[in-house]
């Protein structure tokens, strides 16, 4: 039975929260706001945004969270666990996705390798990815299957970081988004695949709260930090 009252309860409490939050005056937001990211947008697309949401609602603290749990950002936001999340846009029915930017996946590989084009001969590896529940391995090895391409070994690795200094001592190569490579470190080479994959990036939020004031107004300065020079639009 408790089970059973689990979803109920969780909408209810949430409910009596956004009664609360959905009376604020635009000028004078309270509270918390609870964003779901992935590492490489929290990177480079959330802290400009974040600066200037921070200038004009003092009041409201902002909490960063891990985008690549279990069922991703969109599943935080389902489970009432995040207010919104950057996350890779699909069909969902059940959110409102307001889109961002186009990520494009590149190949990466030591830089003597040159930058002819990329065939797929050179995606059989050994292919360095993030561990398989990470959505980018999962369109990584969707794109390898379409393309034909079997690796002949595949390592998951945690951290981008690591992926990289790995690929730069020609231990493998990789395949990432332009976001999680900037900047590109040394002794590496970017380069497009055979056919371009790319990430569409939304931001994801319930569409009954997405006209809450908080959340509006954290939207609004997501999309205009997008439109600043110095984020890097991909």
């Amino acid at each position: 039975a408790g089970e059973r009252m689990l979803t109920h309860a969780r909408t209810a409490v949430q409910a009596a929260g956004d009664a609360l939050l959905a009376a604020q005056e635009d000028t004078q937001l309270r509270g918390v706001l609870r964003v779901a990211s992935f590492r490489s947008t929290a990177t480079h697309l959330l802290p400009p945004a974040l600066a200037a949401f921070r200038a004009q609602h003092p009041g409201v603290t902002v909490r960063l969270m891990d985008g690549e749990t279990e069922g991703g950002g969109q599943e935080l936001v389902r489970r009432g666990q995040a207010d919104a999340a950057i996350v890779i846009e699909e069909n969902w029915t059940d959110l409102r996705l307001t889109p961002l930017v186009m990520d494009e996946y590149l190949f990466v590989a030591p830089a003597r390798r040159g930058s002819h084009p990329v065939t797929p001969e050179d995606l059989q590896g050994p292919l360095l990815l993030a561990p398989g529940p990470n959505s980018c391995n999962l369109r990584v090895m969707g794109y390898l299957r379409r393309c034909g391409v079997q690796p002949g070994r595949v390592t998951e690795i945690g951290e981008d970081s690591v992926i990289l200094g790995m690929v730069a001592h020609g231990l493998g190569v990789s395949v990432m988004p332009r976001l999680a490579l900037e900047p590109l470190p040394e002794g590496l080479v970017a380069l497009p695949l055979p056919e371009r994959l790319m990430r569409p990036l939304a931001l994801a939020t319930l569409p009954h709260r997405a006209n809450m004031p908080v959340i509006r107004a954290f939207t609004d300065a997501l999309l205009a930090a997008l439109h600043r020079p110095h984020v890097p639009a991909p």
